[in-house]
C-alpha cells in the first residue's frame, strides 16, 4: 500500500531501516541518497507508521527544519506529539488510511518538475557521485562502500539487502 501511495501521489520518500523493503530502493521517488538534505529542507513530512525516535533524530533541528510540519499516520495515539508536535494526526491502520488518501488524491500528483524535485535530484546525483568514487577506491583494508556496493548491485533485483551498523545510520 505504501508503494501504491508513493507512486500515485508522486511524493518523494525515504524509509527507515525498520521500513526497508516497503518500497523498492529503485522507486523513482526514493530520495534515500539525499536523506539529510530531504529531511533538513522539507517543510512537511508525512510519517507513515514510523516513530520520531533516534533513527529520525527525534524530528528535531538541525536534522529536520525547525518549522517542519509533521503529518503522522499511526495506530497508537500515544505516538503522536512525541518529541515534536504532530501537526496532523491520522489515527488508524496504515493500509486503510492510505487507501482513503489515495481515493482523495483524485488526479492530483506532486509535480515532477517542481523546484523541490529538481533540488532533490541534484543532491542525489552529487551524493551518488561521491559514493561511486569511494566504491571505486580499493585500498587495503577495503572501505565501507567498496565492500557494500558490489553486494547491492549483485543482489536480486526484487531484494532489499539490509546492512546494519554505525556506517549506515
Amino acid at each position: 500500500m505504501v508503494q501504491q501511495f508513493s507512486t500515485k501521489s508522486g511524493l518523494p520518500w525515504l524509509s527507515t531501516p525498520g521500513g526497508k523493503g516497503i518500497c523498492t530502493d529503485t522507486h523513482p521517488r526514493s530520495v534515500a541518497p539525499a536523506r539529510s538534505f530531504a529531511l533538513g529542507e522539507s517543510d512537511s513530512v508525512l510519517l507513515i507508521g514510523a516513530r520520531l525516535n533516534w533513527m529520525l533524530h527525534f524530528g528535531q533541528s538541525p536534522r529536520f527544519s525547525p518549522n517542519v510540519k509533521i503529518i503522522q499516520i499511526d495506530i497508537s495515539p500515544e505516538e503522536f506529539h512525541q518529541n515534536v508536535p504532530t501537526t496532523v494526526a491520522l489515527l488508524g491502520d496504515v493500509g486503510e488510511t492510505l487507501d482513503l488518501m489515495i481515493l482523495r488524491l483524485g488526479d492530483w500528483r506532486f509535480p515532477e518538475h517542481s523546484k523541490w524535485m529538481t533540488e532533490l535530484r541534484e543532491n542525489i546525483d552529487k551524493n551518488r557521485a561521491v559514493v561511486e568514487q569511494m566504491a571505486a577506491h580499493h585500498s587495503i583494508p577495503l572501505n565501507y562502500y567498496a565492500t557494500y556496493t558490489p553486494v547491492m548491485f549483485q543482489s536480486c533485483k526484487t531484494c532489499s539487502p539490509l546492512i546494519l551498523g554505525m556506517k549506515n545510520m
